[in-house]
């Protein structure tokens, strides 16, 4: 949004058209004329896993698609006018929390859009992400909770992601002190226990 370009959301999971509009109307809030519609649209949940895919990346977005928010035939949208199928889109983001969705996205939209994927994966997801990142099916990679806070940083925008790889930081030098503690006191103890 602070680049000011096109963003076109949708979702193979339920939950998702609710989550992207929950991040999405807030940072556009935060922009100047940046508007639903015009710069940014939520078509929403695409059925059908594997197939849902396989059909947006070979026949395109359906002639009756409406989006998520306004219920309007996407057709209608300014930001939606040149984009009728997804060799139309610059560029897919894939936010990934398992193996599987980013493996439907891989195989279903990849080589049938040709189209560049850059993913954000969870940590657990990494090692499958780092494959597809190495055979160069994907452009780039955000990973885990650190990835999230290297990017806030780089891109000069430090958020929650860097203040939860702080605290966790932090939580993990307060468990090694107890640990530490716990190692003392115990030779201690063992060391008493020889004397008596």
């Amino acid at each position: 949004i602070k680049r000011r370009v096109k963003i076109i959301a949708l979702s193979t999971l339920e939950t998702g058209p609710q989550i992207a509009q929950r991040i999405l109307d807030p940072a556009a809030r935060e922009a100047d004329n940046y508007a639903y519609g015009s710069n940014y649209l939520n078509l929403g949940y695409l059925p059908r896993d594997e197939a849902g895919l396989a059909q947006l990346a070979t026949i395109g977005f359906p002639s009756d698609a409406k989006d998520s928010v306004e219920q309007k035939p996407i057709g209608q949208f300014r930001v939606a006018a040149n984009a009728k199928n997804l060799r139309d889109v610059d560029l897919v983001i894939e936010l990934a929390g398992s193996e599987e969705r980013l493996k439907m996205w891989m195989e279903q939209v990849q080589p049938r859009a040709k189209v560049p994927i850059a993913a954000g994966v969870s940590a657990a997801v990494e090692p499958k992400a780092r494959a597809y990142r190495d055979a160069n099916q994907v452009v780039a990679l955000m990973s885990g909770l650190v990835g999230a806070a290297q990017y806030e940083v780089l891109s000069n925008q430090p958020g929650l992601a860097v203040i939860s790889v702080n605290a966790q930081s932090g939580a993990q030098l307060v468990l090694v002190f107890i640990i530490v503690l716990g190692n003392v006191v115990y030779w201690i103890s063992r060391g008493q226990g020889k004397q008596t």
